[in-house]
């Protein structure tokens, strides 16, 4: 049978080139003729210093004495990421009369998440935007007759896909309300074919097909949903400072239920934990799907998941991969 991809539902986001960007300065004016950084929240900088980086084809240039610009513009987050170049980091001491930030400790940082998850996840239901957000769910979902009027609400769409595994699929309505409404009894079903194995799973749990939203509505399961979204929201609230530890603990916490190499595959986080821990990199999407099972299952056996011990090394190998990774774009 063949296997439809939600790219081929939607349109395709082109991968960015895999090389590191490569910063180079030079005293203004430059022979080139670079343009001004404009940012939202600031004026045009003044022309002092010039850094061109390669690769993006974006000259920029920032002022030396510039220190009301917003530490979260794009383009100083790129420079930042490139600080454990030496030259880099006497390059911010020179601009901003101070040095570069440390790189946070990704497995001190998944320690901590570990230790204080029970208390994160009772604050992140408090949290006036999160606890807004899942009493508007609740309120949707009380008074939807269908699945398709509960996805057509933004916000209740993305609770309820954010608290199932799905949050990176709420922009896609149409998708979504297709693929949970298939009937996971027939092999031909949308939900069947789709590489992404998470819709699959969503609709047998819930089997909107044949029973609506009368198993949705059910006390336990809203009270499962609500805390799972406050869970996703305090996860994604550590990826600012620590980027993958989501995923790492979506993996830890889901590592035990994996039976095959194709269930990995067709899951985006634990695609992206174990393909980068291995060391595969990205071009294997883009290979036939055998290939892309056998690069995984020549380089681990997937029933070593069910050890709790395994699965914490593995996550925080995954860690120290997903950093390094992050400044080369080599990985999955």
């Amino acid at each position: 049978m063949a296997r439809t991809t939600n790219s081929d539902l939607r349109e395709s986001v082109p991968e960015l080139p895999p090389t590191r960007p490569v910063l180079h300065g030079c005293a203004n004016p430059c022979p080139r003729s670079p343009k001004v950084l404009d940012t939202a929240s600031g004026p045009r900088l003044p022309t002092r210093a010039v850094y061109l980086i390669a690769g993006l084809n974006t000259p920029l240039t920032f002022g030396a004495d510039d220190r009301g610009m917003n530490i979260t513009s794009p383009a100083l987050s790129l420079l930042q990421s490139m600080t454990s170049d030496s030259t880099t980091s006497d390059l911010f001491s020179i601009i901003y009369g101070q040095s570069a930030g440390a790189t946070v400790d990704p497995i001190g940082a998944l320690t901590s998440a570990e230790k204080n998850e029970t208390k994160g996840v009772i604050q992140q239901a408090n949290d006036p935007e999160t606890k807004s957000a899942i009493n508007h769910f609740l309120a949707v979902v009380a008074k939807a007759p269908d699945l398709k009027t509960l996805l057509a609400d933004p916000v209740a769409r993305d609770v309820f896909l954010s608290a199932n595994g799905l949050g990176d699929q709420s922009a896609y309505t149409a998708l979504a309300t297709k693929a949970l409404m298939s009937d996971t009894t027939k092999t031909n079903s949308l939900a069947s074919k789709l590489s992404d194995t998470r819709w699959l799973a969503i609709a047998k749990t819930y089997d909107f097909a044949n029973k609506g939203l009368a198993n949705l509505k059910t006390s336990s399961v809203l009270k499962t949903i609500t805390k799972g979204y406050a869970d996703i929201k305090w996860r994604e609230s550590l990826e600012q400072n620590t980027p993958g530890i989501s995923a790492a603990l979506d993996f830890r916490s889901r590592a035990s239920t994996i039976k095959s190499v194709d269930q990995i595959l067709g899951d985006t986080n634990l695609r992206k934990v174990v393909t980068t821990a291995l060391g595969i990199p990205l071009q294997i999407a883009f290979q036939p799907i055998e290939a892309q099972e056998k690069a995984i299952s020549s380089r681990i056996d997937i029933s070593k998941f069910k050890d709790a011990n395994f699965v914490e090394q593995f996550a925080r190998r995954f860690l120290i991969a997903n950093q390094t990774s992050n400044s080369s774009g080599t990985y999955a």
